[in-house]
């Protein structure tokens, strides 16, 4: 799953909104999608089953690789 949602955000840096429902997500997955994605404006990542592995690092990550960020949702974290 991780390969294939990163096969996308990487072949999109002009995404602006973007939602994403993965069994696993982790720091990593946000160090990609800050990396890939500088013009990202809103981001909502749901665990759905399982929960996601985001820690404060992955969201430090993000929010400074994303400066256009004004919007992110997390479900289903630990």
């Amino acid at each position: 799953m991780f390969v294939q949602i990163m096969s996308i955000v990487r072949n999109n840096a002009y995404l602006a909104n973007v939602t994403i429902y993965a069994n696993v997500f982790s720091d990593k997955a946000m160090h990609e999608l800050a990396k890939s994605c500088k013009r990202l404006e809103m981001l909502h990542i749901d665990g759905y089953k399982n929960e996601l592995l985001v820690t404060d690092k992955g969201v430090t990550a993000l929010a400074l690789g994303c400066q256009h960020l004004t919007k992110l949702t997390l479900g289903n974290c630990k």
